[in-house]
């Protein structure tokens, strides 16, 4: 299981929900979890259905996005670049363009919800 991530959809006038998925290498879906409001965080989503404690705890790697920093265990995230900071380095950006082409696979998965 290499992917992770949040959609919130939302559409004009209309609730959105967030769903955490976790999908394989190839971006099959794994596991998808009950639908939240949209308005809740991705990474306060991913607590409540204790996605990054199981993944951390069963030595799983995951590659996920911005949302979800300060997850920490083995969720992964990109290098994010702050105001006031100086730009990424070419090591970072370099990291984050391979962690992309990682979470585009799991990404595939996503069209199947």
């Amino acid at each position: 299981m290499t992917a992770m991530s949040a959609p919130a959809t939302a559409t004009y006038k209309r609730h959105g929900v967030n769903v955490q998925f976790i999908a394989d290498a190839a971006g099959r879906l794994v596991w998808a979890s009950p639908a939240l409001p949209g308005s809740v965080h991705d990474l306060t989503a991913a607590r409540a259905h204790r996605i990054v404690k199981a993944l951390t705890s069963s030595d799983v790697m995951a590659f996920a996005d911005k949302g979800y920093q300060g997850a920490r265990g083995s969720v992964h995230i990109p290098f994010k670049r702050r105001r006031f900071r100086p730009k990424l380095s070419r090591r970072q950006k370099a990291v984050n363009r391979a962690h992309a082409k990682i979470r585009a696979r799991g990404e595939r998965a996503l069209a199947t919800l």
